[in-house]
């Protein structure tokens, strides 16, 4: 064990993940074979690591090492400590430090995401959009960015995520996303995403009439996901079975379907 007395390298991740986020980081680190049938106490490893590092006191951290005797003791089989806790980490379930020439672990602290400014994690690059530093930026702040925005890697040796505004799900995000800090900074910094917002405000409430826009009626998954993968950010899926995408794509569309060996049906457009 070691106490809070040196500088933490890295970044310490949140720990008020979601479900899914806990459930993630249990199937990852469970083991790839199946184990002897255990009696109802045995743990799996990342669930194990979470209860044992929750009864360090708040000044204390432990390395891998030793955990390793307690987790064969909770998951009766011999745990590769070491990876269950840099993956827990990776999730944002753990914090960790390095002293000593050990790495150090405990659960992580509550996310500052609120008093976190978004220039420190945001930068504008004009028109194009706002790059997003992936070392830095806070994950609630990440997920709510994901929630009003397209995002693509950015080319280079810094783990920089470009993220543009995508008005259907500004459209669909509820109006406390708009009233966010991180909303607001948003629409005060960057020009893209300041017209985005104000365009949302404009529609919201109205019914919109999609001009040029062709609908296409697909049942089969397979070539559904293949539209969706080939138009990209051209197509809108309408429901479970139906899809939107611009008339200039409808050749590109009928190619595709008939490589995959299926057969378009159109069907006459009423004029009014």
């Amino acid at each position: 064990m070691v106490r809070d007395r040196v500088v933490q390298r890295g970044r310490e991740h949140p720990s008020r993940k979601s479900r899914k986020t806990a459930l993630d980081f249990q199937g990852q680190t469970n083991p790839a074979k199946p184990r002897k049938e255990a009696d109802r106490y045995t743990l799996q490893p990342a669930e194990a690591v979470l209860r044992i590092l929750a009864g360090l006191d708040a000044d204390l951290w432990s390395d891998a090492e030793a955990l390793a005797v307690p987790l064969e003791i909770f998951c009766s089989s011999q745990v590769d400590a070491g990876s269950v806790c840099e993956s827990g980490w990776r999730w944002g379930l753990l914090a960790r430090q390095e002293a000593e020439g050990r790495k150090w672990y405990r659960l992580a602290p509550p996310s500052a995401a609120a008093d976190t400014p978004p220039d420190r994690y945001l930068a504008v690059r004009g028109d194009e959009g706002v790059a997003v530093n992936l070392d830095a930026v806070p994950f609630e702040a990440l997920e709510t960015l994901v929630l009003m925005s397209d995002q693509r890697p950015v080319p280079g040796r810094q783990p920089l995520l470009l993220v543009t505004p995508n008005l259907v799900k500004l459209g669909r995000a509820a109006d406390t996303v708009a009233a966010l800090p991180l909303a607001d900074w948003l629409q005060k910094n960057a020009p893209a995403f300041h017209q985005a917002f104000e365009t949302v405000r404009r529609r919201r409430g109205k019914t919109i009439l999609h001009e040029n826009l062709s609908v296409a009626r697909v049942g089969d998954l397979s070539l559904k996901v293949a539209l969706e993968k080939t138009l990209g950010s051209r197509i809108v899926p309408l429901g479970e079975e139906f899809l939107a995408f611009p008339c200039g794509a409808v050749a590109e569309v009928k190619r595709l379907v008939a490589q995959m060996g299926h057969v378009v049906r159109e069907a006459a457009a009423h004029e009014p």
